[in-house]
Order: C-alpha cells, then structure tokens, then sequence
C-alpha cells in the first residue's frame, strides 16, 4: 500500500465516521423534539388544562417533516391533552423502533 492510497484510505474512513455521527446527533435531535412536544403535553396535563390548543398542533405540524417516522393520525385527532399524550408516545416508539431495531424484539415495548 503506497502513502497515496493510505492517506484516500484515511480520508474516506474520516468521512464515513463523520456521517455516522450526523445520522447519531440527527437521530438524538428528533427524539429530543418529540420529547419537548410530550413535556408541553404533560405539563397541561398537571395542570388539569385538558383542551389541547392549536398553536400545539402548529408546533407538531412544524416538527413532522424533519421526524422520520410520519405523525400517526391520532396525534390529529386527539382533543384532549391524554389523548395527545398517549399518541405522541406512540410516535416517538415508532421513531424509536426505527432508529433502534433491537426494539422489535421486545413485545411489551408500548406498554
């Protein structure tokens, strides 16, 4: 192996390293978003406000496209805060069973 063909060697394994912790740090940044949008629905919750408000739903509206996982419907149904709660759960255990495959061997993982 020349110097050459070691330094494209090191370059390349920089590069992938460099993307593998992009897709980490993006995969940390949209779990992190959902759980700031369940932090907002639990707080409502302790504070008895059972209505759900639409700048809420603007906020989820806002985080869909850069979630992979797509918002189920239920998110878009809930009117009250435990519903929203419970589907935004939901949400983040199919954005986690996307991003951690060895979720799918736990059968009790949305309990």
């Amino acid at each position: 192996m020349s110097i050459a063909s070691a330094a494209r060697e090191w370059n390349l394994a920089q590069a992938k390293a460099r993307n593998a912790q992009e897709e980490r740090d993006d995969r940390a940044r949209q779990l992190r978003e959902i759980e700031g949008i369940i932090d907002q629905v639990e707080a409502r919750n302790l504070q008895e406000q059972g209505a759900v408000t639409t700048s809420l739903f603007d906020e989820i509206a806002c985080l869909a496209p850069r979630v992979a996982a797509p918002v189920p419907a239920a998110v878009w149904r809930a009117r009250t805060a435990e519903r929203l709660h419970d589907a935004l759960l939901r949400w983040q255990g199919t954005l986690l069973d996307m991003h951690c495959g060895n979720r799918l061997d736990y059968a009790d993982r949305f309990d």
